[in-house]
């Protein structure tokens, strides 16, 4: 089908069909490759959020197919410090998602997760202990909330995130 398209995109029998060819042409291409991978909801985690708590904050920013973040943690004199790098990619109609601790004396320094299909919830791949993890977005998509589960159910937290405007 391509190859029959692309010989009908480059026969000028006239000026004027030309220009519809080449309308015609681009919006028929140009969808299967201007979209990324990073579907859904997912595309909401770019920026800067605040916790709640006000104990620090995650910076989220899109590297072409892959979502980048780094946690920062604000210490008591408001100076912050890079405590963790996280990653967000969609592969095989699963998000992989990558977690990276920068304190060198935690168990758990490098952790992988993978996601259920699209939706941001993720079970750990290469941990001792199974940890889950699942971002729940507002209807505005300004509030995060993180629920974090290590191990059993009963062991579960929640950080409030707020978007930065």
């Amino acid at each position: 089908m391509l190859e029959s398209l692309v010989e009908w995109y480059f026969m000028k029998n006239s000026d004027k069909n030309y220009m519809v060819r080449i309308l015609i042409f681009s919006l028929l291409i140009c969808p299967f490759f201007g979209f990324s991978q990073i579907k859904g909801k997912a595309k909401y985690l770019v920026g800067k959020w605040n916790y709640k708590e006000g104990s620090g904050f995650e910076v989220w920013n899109r590297n072409g197919e892959i979502l980048e973040g780094s946690g920062y943690r604000v210490l008591k004199f408001g100076d912050s410090v890079k405590v963790e790098t996280l990653s967000l990619s969609f592969t095989n109609g699963r998000y992989i998602y990558t977690y990276h601790n920068s304190d060198e004396s935690k168990k758990n320094k490098d952790v992988n997760f993978i996601s259920n299909g699209r939706k941001l919830q993720f079970v750990s791949t290469n941990s001792e202990t199974p940890i889950r993890m699942e971002y729940r977005f507002n209807l505005r998509k300004n509030k995060l909330k993180l629920f974090v589960t290590v191990g059993e159910v009963n062991n579960r937290s929640m950080l409030t995130l707020f978007k930065a405007e």
